[in-house]
Formats: structure tokens, sequence, C-alpha cells
């Protein structure tokens, strides 16, 4: 596998985790963001994978 190959791959391998990520965020309400806001695990990846938390 070429670099360009692997790049084109994982990028797209972050899209859809991103998209499934804020899908779930987008589902749930401000009483469980909050709760899921605490777990700095969660925190993190939300902000490794640029999902919008607000």
């Amino acid at each position: 596998m070429r670099k360009i190959d692997l790049t084109a791959a994982v990028e797209a391998h972050v899209a859809v985790t991103r998209e499934a990520l804020q899908l779930i965020w987008d589902n749930t309400n401000k009483g469980q963001r909050n709760k899921l806001l605490k777990n700095p695990e969660i925190a993190e990846l939300l902000a490794r994978y640029g999902v919008t938390a607000e």
C-alpha cells in the first residue's frame, strides 16, 4: 500500500468516526451531554475527532 492510499484510508475512517460521534452527540439531551463531558476520556475523544460539543 502506498503512502497516499494509506493516508486516504485513514482520512476516510476518521471522517466516518467523526460523523458517527456527531450523530450520537446530536441525539443526546443536555443532561446526558453534561454527564458525558464529565468523563475526561470522552471529552478527549470528542475533541480528537472534532465533534462539536456545544
